[in-house]
């Protein structure tokens, strides 16, 4: 949990250095960038949740996300969150419903610590959606000993998703590394983007992501920039995720398409 608390929200940042993160983010280029949707399903014996997640990536190395994380039988806030190549140790988190802001520090030394190990096999070639796929399956471990626990994935890759090279690109600037799971596929002669990922064991819990749309075009700039108005809540990511699953009922059923 602390490494989760560090990667989503502030360790060891001084105050200076988060303001002069927040000032970056006031402003924005936009331009010509891709635009995608993947619908997120997610099924447990408490319920099921379907959700469209958006993503938009520019030229100019800006991004934007809009989401909900998959927690089973329960329907979390959508999170809103920006970010750029050029800081590549912040994101920050919008809530248009009260206009508030928050800085999240990326603990990049954690990502890039290999704290979570990948074992990629390539299960063949397929078409998903239209596009021609790698087939891969991921074995995740993290911990050792007693302490050491596994999770597979099914993931299916393309390099023909529209704005992929221009994905490709954000990514090397952002990390030459490119560690964790995207460096292993790499590492395979899968990389790709991502098309479609199955995880979980289809009984407790499942998951399912597909990309359904992709598209370049051009983006205004206000989509990767902190609104006008907005004011800074103090709180991180991982912080309103936890609050916002604390204030849902324990069962939740949501089947429609948002």
């Amino acid at each position: 949990m602390k490494s989760l608390g560090r990667i989503a929200g502030g360790d060891g940042v001084s105050a200076a250095d988060s303001a002069a993160a927040i000032k970056s983010f006031m402003t924005a280029s936009g331009g010509s960038g891709v635009f995608y949707e993947s619908l997120v399903t997610s099924t447990s014996k408490q319920g099921s949740t379907r959700d469209t997640t958006y993503t938009w990536f520019t030229n100019a190395g800006e991004g934007r996300s809009e989401m909900r994380i998959p927690m089973p039988g329960m329907t979390t806030p959508k999170f809103i969150n920006i970010g750029r190549v050029s800081e590549p140790r912040y994101s920050v988190t919008l809530s248009p419903d009260d206009k508030t802001y928050s800085l999240n520090v990326i603990d990049t030394a954690l990502i890039n610590s290999g704290i979570e190990k990948y074992q990629v096999t390539r299960v063949g070639s397929e078409t998903v959606d239209g596009y021609p796929c790698i087939h891969s399956r991921i074995v995740s471990t993290v911990g050792s000993g007693m302490f050491k626990s596994k999770s597979t994935m099914e993931i299916w890759t393309s390099t023909a998703v529209p704005g992929y090279a221009l994905y490709s690109k954000l990514l090397s600037l952002a990390s030459a590394q490119q560690p964790g799971m995207l460096g292993a596929l790499n590492k395979a002669g899968a990389g790709g983007f991502l098309v479609k990922m199955t995880a979980g064991d289809g009984k407790e819990y499942s998951m399912t992501m597909e990309l359904f749309h992709a598209e370049e075009k051009s983006l205004p700039a206000s989509f990767f920039e902190i609104p006008s108005g907005y004011t800074n809540n103090g709180t991180s990511m991982m912080q309103r995720m936890f609050q916002g699953a604390a204030q849902q009922p324990t069962k939740s059923t949501n089947k429609n398409k948002q």
